[in-house]
């Protein structure tokens, strides 16, 4: 063997050497990471950070369009409470118009067949 590969092999060596010291402590360091805290804890941490994160994005974006977010929340108010305004608004009177029952889904008089079955037909039978 000739000194310089005797040389380049204690080079590598000392790089191998190196590389696996270098593993050696990752591999520990995680170890000593995953034994600290339960995977639960973990995911329950990284869930908080994002929704913190979540919550800050929300904020500014509230403070910089804040008259949209108003619009939004008034339609959706006026979407969910829309059968109450709009009967605020309507002047007929349900009890004088037998076609407002039909609307309304009530059912009329039985018919003259359903009268003779006792009012329980099932499926027209």
């Amino acid at each position: 063997m000739t000194v310089a590969s005797k040389m380049r092999m204690l080079e590598d060596r000392a790089l191998r050497d190196a590389a696996q010291a270098l593993v050696k402590a990752d591999v520990a360091h995680l170890k000593s990471d995953f034994s600290a805290k339960s995977l639960g804890s973990r995911a329950l941490a990284r869930v908080g950070d994002g929704t913190e994160e979540l919550v800050e994005i929300g904020k500014d974006a509230a403070k910089k369009h804040g008259g949209w977010f108003a619009l939004g929340a008034a339609a959706v108010a006026l979407w969910f409470f829309r059968e109450p305004i709009v009967s605020l608004f309507d002047d007929t009177d349900p009890e004088a118009d037998p076609a407002a029952d039909d609307i309304k889904g009530e059912t009329q008089e039985p018919t003259a067949r359903s009268r003779r079955s006792g009012g329980n037909e099932i499926n027209g039978v």
